[in-house]
């Protein structure tokens, strides 16, 4: 018998004579074909296998494109029971950075310094070393599979080295369309229901006061995640109910500076991120009894050992309460927001200002956007359309 990973030629005994039959795997599925003459079963072989069949390599992942393997690839991840769904959102969010370029590669051509190539992309792109290396766990972790499928014979990324991040300053004059990663048209799927938000920082406080605050923060004014754990008391006007957004936290552990008792601190990534601030009343009630003890110069929030709270023990608990918010969701019947995260908070205060009828020049220095048109273009959603004040408006111009 003729046989290799994927493909084989067997003999067939029958009660008049002999047969030979081919059998293979494609496409995750069992073929088979039956010849006559064994020489037409072995040409037949030589022409259906791959010349790599003859190294041990399997057929089923010849002639599939990278793209295709990482579609089916995720179809199998994401309906894994084990896996969370933070998790699962997590790897489709990673591989979502694989470029055109790469996906368009046969599986079986991808070598190591392609999967370098790749990860120094990732590395351009990005400002923080932790994002290099979770696109390179989740490579890792489809291209393991693509060897457990007995689609790629070794994974070409266990060579291939991790470049370093350099450091990038952020331009002040970038164009527009450049300047914000949230800039991107949102939909009311991507905006947390108010009984959702509010359930999420009712988690958050029960796992820890400081975490509540923070999120009360994020729905009351709208600030980003970094410029929320940034604030001091001192940043507070309590009576006129504002938030004077000066600096913030950046990436979590790696910028904060210790010189002696100091922290150093970034500024906000433009100068209208440099800001005041309006807070909902109720958020501002509630911050000012929080902060009521705490010396001006302090950080207002901190985590439950006394210190500064960072992005990825933000994240850790993030997730972990994310999930309960899940199961409490499908009890009450309410949706849970696309890539939900402390970042919903800001997208569901602006869009309400906009919802609202706020100008958007005013809706855009709230936001810390450098334009307007940002703020235009990613809540176009909500949008007031009051066709009486339209009707109004054009009486008496003829």
């Amino acid at each position: 018998m003729i046989r290799s990973s994927s493909a084989w030629i067997e003999k067939v005994n029958r009660k008049s004579d002999v047969r030979w039959r081919v059998r293979w795997r494609e496409d995750g599925r069992k073929r088979s074909r039956t010849f006559r003459l064994r020489r037409e079963a072995e040409a037949f072989l030589r022409q259906r296998v791959h010349p790599a069949q003859a190294k041990g390599v399997p057929v089923e992942g010849i002639n599939r494109t990278f793209d295709q393997f990482l579609s089916e690839f995720l179809d199998w991840y994401l309906n894994e029971a084990s896996v969370q769904r933070s998790t699962k959102d997590g790897m489709r969010i990673q591989l979502n950075h694989v470029t055109e370029k790469w996906r368009k590669m046969r599986l079986q051509d991808l070598k190591p310094r392609h999967i370098e190539e790749m990860l120094a992309e990732r590395a351009e792109a990005t400002t923080k070393q932790a994002s290099v290396s979770a696109f390179r766990k989740a490579l890792s972790r489809a291209l393991g599979r693509a060897v457990s499928w007995e689609y790629l014979e070794t994974n070409p990324l266990a060579s291939a080295e991790t470049p370093r991040v350099a450091r990038k300053a952020i331009k002040p004059n970038r164009p527009v369309t450049e300047l914000d990663d949230e800039a991107q048209e949102l939909t009311p799927a991507d905006i947390p229901h108010p009984r959702v938000a509010r359930k999420m920082m009712e988690l958050m406080t029960a796992r820890h006061i400081d975490y509540g605050m923070v999120v009360a923060l994020g729905i009351g004014g709208g600030v980003r995640f970094g410029e929320a754990i940034a604030t001091s008391p001192a940043d507070y006007d309590f009576e006129q109910e504002t938030l004077h957004v000066r600096r913030i936290i950046d990436e979590g552990p790696k910028d904060l500076s210790i010189i002696g008792e100091r922290l150093e601190f970034s500024s906000p990534k433009t100068e209208a991120g440099n800001r005041i601030v309006q807070l909902d009343p109720t958020a501002n009630s509630m911050l000012r009894e929080f902060l009521a003890s705490t010396p001006n110069k302090e950080l207002a929030f901190k985590t439950p050992k006394g210190g500064v709270i960072t992005r990825s023990g933000w994240g850790r608990v993030w997730r972990q309460e994310r999930d309960k918010l899940e199961q409490w969701c499908k009890e009450e019947q309410l949706p849970l927001p696309r890539n939900f995260t402390f970042h919903s908070f800001r997208h569901y205060h602006i869009s309400q200002l906009v919802a609202k009828g706020m100008p958007i020049p005013q809706v855009s220095k709230q936001a810390g956007h450098r334009d307007p048109r940002i703020t235009l273009r990613i809540y176009s959603h909500w949008l007031p359309e009051d066709r009486e004040k339209v009707k109004a408006a054009v009486v008496g111009l003829l």
